[in-house]
C-alpha cells in the first residue's frame, strides 16, 4: 500500500525520506519489511503520504474461519 501511494504521486524514496525527515535508509527499510513498525511510524509515514490509515480488528476465531 505504502508503495502504491507513492507511485500515485510520484513519489521517490528520498522524497518520502525528506517529508519525513529520516534517510532514505529508513524508507527503504520500512519498504522491504525490515524495519518493524510502530503505530506512530505508520501514521508519521501516512500522513507523509498525505492518506489515510484503515486498520480492522478480526477476532482470531472468524479468522481461523476465514482461512479454511
Amino acid at each position: 500500500a505504502l508503495v502504491a501511494a507513492m507511485a500515485q504521486q510520484n513519489l521517490t524514496k528520498a522524497q518520502l525520506a525528506a517529508r519525513l525527515g529520516k534517510s532514505p535508509a529508513f524508507v527503504t527499510q520500512i519498504l522491504n519489511g525490515g524495519r518493524n513498525l510502530t503505530l506512530r511510524t505508520i501514521a508519521e509515514v501516512a500522513d507523509a503520504l498525505r492518506a489515510d490509515i484503515h486498520f480492522d480488528v478480526i477476532p482470531q476465531k472468524a479468522r481461523a474461519l476465514s482461512l479454511t
